[in-house]
């Protein structure tokens, strides 16, 4: 299954993931800001964790950022906390 949550516009993730029900050996990543990858289409960093997930023998993996604004360059992430935004995320 793959979990997925953006805002209405796309312009936000709140989570990405692949588990499946029989999964007993789910990893949590944290990164910065998600880029572009989507639940059909992955990114370098999806792709990334998806090796590391098997590699240490995972059966799943679930992503969450600090910031939802998506974006590949994280210098363009706001410098002030918008609270109403992280409390969505």
């Amino acid at each position: 299954m793959i979990i997925y949550k953006t805002s209405p516009k796309n312009t936000r993730r709140y989570v990405l993931g692949r588990v499946k029900k029989s999964s007993k050996n789910i990893f949590i990543f944290i990164g910065i800001n998600p880029s572009t990858a989507t639940n059909k289409e992955p990114d370098p960093t999806v792709r990334r964790i998806n090796n590391f997930t098997k590699s240490f023998g995972g059966d799943g993996w679930i992503l969450i950022n600090v910031f939802a604004m998506r974006t590949p360059n994280p210098d363009k992430l706001p410098y002030k906390f918008k609270c109403i935004i992280q409390k969505r995320n």
